[in-house]
This record gives C-alpha cells, structure tokens and sequence, in this order.
C-alpha cells in the first residue's frame, strides 16, 4: 500500500464534511485541521489567550473542555439530524429504504433541539463520550482519505 493510498485526503470532504451515522441520529463532521481553514483559523484564536496556560499544563480541566467544545460546535460540526419516526417509533424510510432524517437533536427526556452552536455545546456537555466519538472521527484522516471515498463509490 502506497503512502498516498494511505494518507491521501479529499480537501473538499475535509470542509463541506462527512456523516457519522449513529443510526437514530447522525452528525456532519467536517475534518479538525488539515484543508479545514476555518477551524484551524478559529482554534488559533480561541486558544491564543491561553496558549502560555496550555503549554505548562495548567488550564482547567473544566476551561478545556468547554473550549474544544466551542470549538467543536463552531467549526466542525456542520449539521445534526435525527430519523423521523412514526407514532409508534419507528424510524421512517423513503420508497429506496433509505431513512428520512430531519434537523435536530434528541433532548434528554424526549423532544428535540434545534442544532444550534450552544445546543451541541450543551450535548457535548451531558454526554462527553459521543463529544470524545466526534473528536476521535474528526481528528483522524480515514473518513476523509481519496481510497475510502473511491471506494464506496464503487459499492453505490
């Protein structure tokens, strides 16, 4: 395997994003640096006040994390939908079977939110281990690597 088969991105899918589908709900994640010019812009700015705190270990494990999640919320989640379900809970899918997604994001205890940037910070909030999902996806290169998307076009 070539180097370039194995770290080839696609510039475009870094920005525009790519769907983590978590089955009831998905989110579009675009990529968390790389061709992605308004993360890597936003970070730098968000995070320079507090660069010489960073560098020594000392920022707040509280400050920290509500940081990456502005940052997250800002620029790299894209969108957040949820399935439309029937009255009974069934998820709804279109004459090809594919499932029909609406904007949104499961409240706690029932309902939706609107995908708003403090709405995903809130989300991020009360369930660190999908934030840690996200942040896992979307600093890593295989959803945007060239091979994989030539790939599952040939599989379309």
């Amino acid at each position: 395997m070539s180097m370039f088969t194995q770290f080839e991105t696609d510039k475009s899918l870094e920005e525009s994003g790519v769907w983590l589908d978590y089955g009831e709900y998905r989110v579009l994640v675009a990529h968390a640096g790389g061709a992605n010019k308004k993360y890597l812009s936003y970070a730098e700015a968000k995070t320079k006040p507090f660069r010489r705190l960073i560098q020594n270990g000392q920022m707040e494990v509280k400050k920290s994390e509500e940081l990456l999640h502005d940052i997250f919320a800002t620029a790299i989640v894209k969108d957040w939908e949820i399935a439309e379900t029937d009255k009974d809970g069934g998820i709804i899918e279109d004459k090809d079977g594919l499932t029909k997604w609406k904007k949104g994001i499961h409240k706690k205890g029932g309902g939706t939110l609107e995908p708003t940037k403090a709405n995903v910070m809130l989300t991020f909030k009360l369930l660190p281990k999908l934030f840690f999902d996200i942040q896992q996806a979307a600093e890593g290169i295989a959803l945007f690597r060239v091979e994989d998307m030539e790939d599952d076009s040939k599989n379309l």
